[in-house]
């Protein structure tokens, strides 16, 4: 299974395209030889509609307290936010350095009201960061996360190190993911009080001398909690419209008593897709391990 799903000749199962539907047609076939039963009334797929842009042409503009931030300062990475309804428009709530590790018993968003607002939180941790970690509660994706399931819609991340790639595994992999295709669901009414269908935010990456000459303080002296102050982003980008599709099975139960009970796995199958190259490079992010396992 990874091996053909993580093949180039699936354009990296981008969404939407013509790989993620080759993807999701060997997967119906799986379905079917496994002796599952279609999920839906009409069949295993469940199309939904989805819009598209590439952002390195894309026009982008931030503006924190007021102040236009020059386009060196920051990388921004926008996960699931259609450009359609308008600017990003946020109050900013700052919550230091934005850790939530239950195992450590540190849990930096605790009594704060993210939810509808931008969380600022810098880079680090109440102990010493790994270099070569990208991912975990202290580190940018895993604050993302903390704050986007409080609710929040943003979360502006202060890193000294955002030139500093390749020697900063994190700073490489926002560097990279800088570039990736930009996919978001257009299908209304799905996400919470009218918010956007996406589990997770945009996050913008930020080095804190720009965050300190917009906010007029030293991020360490800035007061925790909300700061009065706004963050507005306009996306300027051409969107494609395409379509994709949940691939759905089920198992019947043998007892009578509980057929109306479900028990729901689910996994997803996309990718990054692919991006432009010069010719004898690899533009496919073949994503063997995100999902193709």
């Amino acid at each position: 299974h990874v091996r053909f799903l993580a093949d180039d000749a699936l354009e990296g199962r981008g969404t939407p395209g013509r790989g993620l539907d080759t993807a999701a047609l060997y997967l119906e076939t799986e379905l079917r030889l496994a002796g599952l039963r279609p999920g839906l009334p009409d069949g295993y797929r469940q199309w939904y509609r989805i819009g598209e842009y590439a952002p390195d042409p894309a026009r982008v503009s931030v503006q924190i307290a007021g102040r236009t931030l020059n386009r060196s300062s920051y990388v921004f990475l926008n996960f699931g936010r259609d450009p359609a309804p308008g600017p990003i428009e946020l109050e900013l709530v700052h919550a230091g350095l934005g850790v939530v590790a239950e195992e450590k018993k540190v849990n930096h968003l605790d009594g704060l009201d993210l939810r509808g607002k931008a969380v600022l939180a810098r880079k680090g941790a109440d102990w010493a960061l790994d270099p070569q970690a990208v991912f975990g509660p202290d580190r940018g994706m895993g604050k993302l996360l903390a704050s986007t399931a409080r609710g929040a819609q943003l979360l502006i991340y202060a890193s000294p190190d955002l030139a500093n790639a390749p020697a900063d595994a994190e700073a490489a992999f926002f560097a990279q993911m800088q570039h990736v295709p930009v996919g978001f669901v257009r299908e209304p009414g799905l996400g919470p009080g009218g918010q956007p269908a996406s589990a997770l935010n945009p996050v913008l990456v930020v080095t804190p001398q720009a965050l300190a000459e917009a906010l007029g303080a030293p991020l360490e002296k800035l007061p925790r909690g909300p700061l009065g102050k706004k963050v507005t982003i306009r996306i300027d980008a051409v969107v494609r419209d395409g379509r994709a599709a949940n691939v759905l099975g089920r198992i019947e139960g043998s007892d009578p008593a509980r057929r109306d009970e479900w028990i729901v796995l689910t996994a997803h199958y996309d990718h990054l897709g692919a991006h432009p190259v010069p010719a004898g490079q690899d533009g496919v992010w073949n994503g063997a391990d995100d999902n193709a396992s």
